[in-house]
């Protein structure tokens, strides 16, 4: 089963846009792809020095 995905919108400055294309480009993949894959490399550098994120009691 695919996962739920969220839509939502990000404003980025021109010059910040069209660097996140250029780079994307150079692995193979678009603007929001690249985009998700640097936050998801985000959340992991995260878990490693802080811990695993525990949703279920943030979410309470």
């Amino acid at each position: 089963m695919k996962p739920k995905t969220r839509n939502f919108t990000l404003r980025l400055d021109e010059l910040l846009a069209r660097k996140l294309d250029y780079i994307g480009a150079y692995y193979g993949r678009d603007r929001t792809h690249e985009i998700i894959w640097a936050l998801r490399q985000h959340v992991k550098k995260f878990e490693k020095e802080v811990g695993e994120i525990d949703l279920e009691e943030f979410e309470k």
